[in-house]
């Protein structure tokens, strides 16, 4: 074939964008867009939430879960500059968007073990995740402050909050159960240290129906992890469940017949009791509802007196010794000690007047009612306060202060008691026994008149003897002296009607020769009780040991 027989090649001026070599690249960057936007339609929003510490969370594991589904993780995790805390950035699923608020809750999941049971196990394998709680509606929110502990919608749950306060917080925690019966009828909301610092303040919420058995004669106290109980001569022996070994919880009871009830506000305040035991010996006022505090002011011996000691009334514990600050008066050259009290008003309450109870008490005080020390051990001498009425001196004033009103205070009952076993001493001593004796010796034979005039003597010796035995505090002697002073008077008795009776002096000489072996033991007696009186002044009351 000839070369002018090929046919003639065009050239096109032309230039040919799409060719078959771009199809396939310009196919995959349509896919890829397409792949980026569907990746952040779905995205969701970024939400930041500070907390006290990360807590053991890491970037990009862990999740965030809501109602126990995953909608989110955790995308960074950073300190905050000058502040305490970590802030918390958080990636949720678009469909969380509608849940974010104000309020909106977020908190971190960890393992416990309460008075509810075993919670958060899953996370022992997968770590700890963040926890959301939030509802539909309102504006958008996307910085949080995270919570502590978990949290509890209780306008979900139908119940009313009461106020508990206690000197301590009984080693409870918040999330602890309270109990009704045994049964569970709410959980401690809040412990708090009070503004005064002097109590802890307890939140509870107690749930419907149980809320309904609260009443002013309702008693709270600390369930005991352990406890025995010997009443009705049945011994039982409890030990808590292991939540509330951890947890610690609350029991309450109400009396299903109560005269008394008064209707109670927003403000009310229960007493917190330490144990069952100790909450059911309080019968008298409602408990916590208005404690004043109040100074004592002592000048006598406050060694086996604690902080911590109850204030009684009437065999009432109506409250307890907050504090004790003693010094020296120069004056009286004594120790002064000023107590710091606080005393439950609510004791004061009468029922069938409308008085105040704090008006109660000052008339109460104005008719004499003023607090001393007394021992409610006599082995240990442990001692409390008791508020009692003077009946020597009514006349008492409680004088307000910048800080807490004086209570009137008197000496206590034991007080003086010393002296007049000392002034029992002296007369004892004022008798001259072993002169008499030798008189007697001496005047026996001859039966002289002055006898007579010795007999006299005794005669009056018994009578002061008989003085003195009468006195309540000698007659809380030991019996040893009490048995002495008995066969004194015996034997004095004895010559009185030797006296009254036949003088011969044969009678007489036999009397008192037997009267004389009786004085001469006796003596004896007495001298030995003054020896040991001399080495141990106290001996008389708490015995020779």
């Amino acid at each position: 074939m000839r070369e002018d027989n090929l046919p003639e090649v065009v050239e096109s001026q032309k230039v040919q964008i799409l060719t078959s070599v771009w199809i396939i690249p310009i196919i995959a960057l349509i896919v890829a867009l397409w792949l980026a936007w569907q990746y952040f339609s779905q995205l969701g929003p970024k939400v930041e939430v500070i907390f006290d510490s990360g807590s053991g969370l890491k970037v990009g594991e862990s999740q965030v879960k809501m109602r126990d589904v995953p909608i989110g993780v955790v995308k960074s995790i950073k300190l905050l500059e000058g502040k305490k805390g970590v802030l918390v950035t958080l990636r949720l699923n678009n469909d969380a968007r509608k849940f974010l608020n104000k309020d909106t809750k977020f908190w971190i999941a960890r393992p416990q073990i309460n008075t509810k049971g075993v919670s958060g196990l899953d996370t022992i394998m997968s770590g700890p995740y963040v926890a959301m709680y939030g509802k539909i509606g309102g504006s958008i929110k996307k910085r949080f402050k995270g919570l502590e502990e978990p949290y509890i919608d209780k306008d979900e749950i139908h119940g009313k909050r009461f106020h508990l306060i206690a000197p301590n917080s009984r080693d409870l925690r918040v999330g602890a159960n309270i109990y009704y019966k045994k049964l569970n009828a709410g959980t401690i909301e809040s412990i708090k240290l009070s503004p005064d610092g002097k109590r802890v303040n307890f939140t509870v919420f107690i749930k419907e129906p149980f809320s309904k058995f609260v009443t002013s004669s309702t008693i709270f106290w600390r369930i005991n992890n352990f406890s025995v109980d010997f009443s009705a001569n049945t011994l039982k022996v409890n030990v808590a469940p292991l939540a509330n070994l951890l947890n610690g919880g609350i029991a309450f009871k109400t009396a299903q017949q109560s005269l008394r009830d008064i209707k109670i506000d927003d403000n009310y305040t229960f007493a917190l009791y330490d144990d069952y035991a100790e909450a059911r010996k309080k019968v008298i006022g409602f408990g916590g509802a208005s404690y004043k505090t109040f100074e004592f002011e002592f000048d006598e011996e406050i060694g086996n007196l604690d902080i911590g000691a109850p204030i009684n009334f009437y065999g009432f514990e109506i409250g307890h010794v907050v504090n004790i600050e003693s010094d020296f008066d120069s004056n009286k050259t004594k120790i002064r000690s000023v107590i710091i009290g606080t005393i439950d008003l609510s004791v004061f309450i009468d029922f069938k007047k409308g008085v105040s109870p704090e008006e109660n008490l000052q008339k109460a005080v104005q008719k004499g009612l003023k607090a001393r020390l007394a021992i409610s051990n006599p082995i240990t001498k442990t001692q409390y306060i008791e508020l009692a009425f003077d009946k020597k001196d009514k006349a008492g004033k409680i004088f307000p202060t910048n800080k807490y009103a004086i209570f009137p205070t008197m000496h206590s009952q034991f007080d003086g008691i010393v002296d007049k076993v000392a002034q029992f001493i002296d007369k004892l001593n004022s008798l001259k026994l072993n002169s008499l004796v030798n008189s007697i010796n001496t005047l026996v034979d001859k039966s002289s008149p002055k006898v007579v005039d010795l007999l006299v003597k005794l005669n009056r010796s018994v009578n002061n003897i008989n003085k003195i035995t009468s006195n309540k505090n000698i007659k809380n002697l030991p019996k040893r002296v009490d048995l002495l002073l008995k066969d004194t008077t015996k034997t004095l008795k004895e010559i009185n009607l030797l006296l009254s009776g036949d003088n011969t002096h044969s009678v007489l000489s036999a009397e008192i020769t037997t009267m004389l072996k009786e004085l001469t033991d006796m003596s004896r007696s007495v001298r030995r009780l003054s020896n040991k009186l001399d080495k141990k002044p106290n001996a008389l009351i708490f015995g020779d040991k």
